[in-house]
């Protein structure tokens, strides 16, 4: 854990890798549901569900159903979410308007891992695949067809 990220916590973490106890471990880096801290998945707790049986259904949903029901009335802990939707309703003009304004405005922070922007060649997109399959990045991984220096 970063000492940054626990002296300044977090109003929202996505989470969309599906890290092992990532729900469980982010107490300490995202605020709490009564100061609005917020952890959304697509993913749930693992990036594999072995759904073998009624037993395990019944288990992924528990996990997507029971945890957003209790972190809506424990405020103690951040507000759990699964997003199933997807992105079929394009997103209107006036999301993207205030999604950028806010980044102009540092209001929202895209984390890029240190490692990237990596360089749109064929080694610079295996290295950013490489990179993401290890599942150690820390931040978007980005290709980009513009040199960096």
């Amino acid at each position: 854990e970063i000492e940054e990220f626990k002296a300044s916590q977090f109003d929202l973490i996505l989470d969309f890798a599906a890290f092992p106890n990532a729900w469980a471990n982010c107490g300490s880096v995202l605020k709490t549901g009564w100061q609005g801290g917020r952890f959304i998945t697509t993913a749930g707790d693992m990036p594999y569900f072995p759904v073998l049986g009624i037993c395990d259904v019944c288990a992924l949903l528990k996990n997507m159903f029971c945890r957003t029901c209790w972190t809506s009335c424990a405020k103690s802990a951040p507000k759990y979410c699964w997003f199933m939707g997807g992105l079929s309703d394009p997103i209107s003009e006036e999301i993207w308007i205030m999604v950028f304004k806010a980044i102009e405005e540092k209001q929202l922070k895209v984390c890029v891992d240190p490692l990237g922007p990596f360089i749109f060649t064929e080694e610079g997109v295996r290295q950013a695949f490489r990179l993401q399959a290890s599942r150690h990045a820390h931040g978007k991984v980005v290709v980009t067809g513009i040199a960096v220096s």
